[in-house]
Formats: structure tokens, sequence, C-alpha cells
């Protein structure tokens, strides 16, 4: 038979990962005997921090598909490479465009 698409089996563990998250808030709400203003749900369900993620967050899922799609392509070394110099890239983005400093 046909196998499954990588970008296939990436959006799978994406909207997985998503439910258990969901599933874990709510199963803590249920399982609290705080009142309703501190409980997880309307914690992390905001609609304007929702929206300032949605551009960092689509951009992070875009770069797990491609670089999933790119073992496919070249040398897994190059891939290796690459993942561990975008922390060094976020760093310096976030030093030039944030002003960010990072310390020990």
């Amino acid at each position: 038979g046909k196998g499954y698409l990588p970008i296939s089996v990436m959006l799978v563990s994406s909207v997985i990962s998503v439910l258990i998250g969901n599933a874990i808030c709510k199963w803590r709400d249920f399982n609290s005997n705080c009142n309703s203003d501190s409980r997880l749900s309307s914690m992390f369900w905001v609609p304007s921090q929702l929206l300032q993620m949605l551009v960092p967050a689509a951009c992070f899922t875009l770069s797990g598909n491609l670089k999933f799609v790119a073992l496919g392509h070249v040398n897994p070394d190059f891939v290796t490479t690459m993942e561990q110099s975008s922390v060094i890239l976020c760093a310096a983005l976030g030093w030039t465009f944030m002003g960010k400093r990072y310390s020990s």
C-alpha cells in the first residue's frame, strides 16, 4: 500500500498534541477546588494573547514541517546543524529586534 505523506504525519502529531494539552487543562479544571476566576481554561484561552502567539506558532509549525521534509532531501548532518543554529538565530533576532539581553 501507499505510505503516509510526511506533512500529514506532522499535522496529525500537532493536532494530537493540542488535544492532549486541552484534555489535561480541562481535567485539572475539573479536579481543582478553586473558584472560577482561577480556572486554567480561563487563564489560557484569552483571545488577545492567542492572537499575539498566532504568527510565531504558525512559523514554528511550518519550520518543523520543513525540517521533517528536508530530512528526505539533504544530509541529516546538515539538518542537525540548522536545528542547532536556530537557537543562536533566535537569540540574535531577539537581541536585534526586541532589545533582549541574554546573560548568565
